[in-house]
């Protein structure tokens, strides 16, 4: 799921909770069932930042001319630069949503969405290592094995811990 998707998310539970920010507008006409179900691979792939890993992906692609122009860049420090990236984007995308919805753009500190910051983070940090230039399983069929298995499972206790914090998909 992208970043915006999980922004828009956030900013909808927090309409619920405070009704006096949720402007006077129609519901979409689908079916309220049919929109809270989720397949499978959307409850594997929710947290995952689409934004990040792509440009991440693109960035793991040119790693020979970027080594080659800038010499301190090295496959590490190009994965820790999109895991700090990560919650930095999803912010100032969870920010811009508040604004588009006549929300406050700042939420106040309890209503900071640490929760998904952090597991949008995290999910990053698993999933990139799923890539065959990851900076720590590169090149192998079993780094490569282990981090697939590893991100499906990271991605199954996310979700559960979302539904146990009491978050629910809009």
């Amino acid at each position: 799921m992208s970043l915006s998707t999980l922004a828009a998310d956030e900013v909808r539970r927090v309409e619920k909770k405070h009704p006096e920010f949720a402007l006077k507008r129609k519901a979409p006409g689908k079916d309220e069932e049919a929109a809270k179900a989720q397949n499978a691979l959307e409850a594997l792939t929710e947290y995952i930042p689409a934004e990040i890993i792509t440009l991440y992906i693109a960035a793991s692609s040119v790693m020979g001319p970027l080594k080659a122009t800038f010499s301190s860049v090295t496959e590490l420090s190009v994965y820790w630069f999109f895991v700090a990236l990560t919650p930095i984007v999803f912010f100032l995308i969870y920010v811009a949503k508040r604004r588009h919805e006549q929300l406050p753009p700042l939420p106040s500190f309890g209503e900071w969405p640490i929760w998904r910051l952090m597991a949008s983070t995290f999910a990053f940090a698993i999933w990139a290592q799923a890539v065959p230039t990851s900076p720590y399983l590169q090149g192998t069929a079993e780094g490569g094995a282990i981090a697939a298995f590893g991100a499906l499972l990271v991605s199954t206790f996310l979700k559960l811990f979302d539904q146990a914090l009491g978050y629910e998909k809009s």
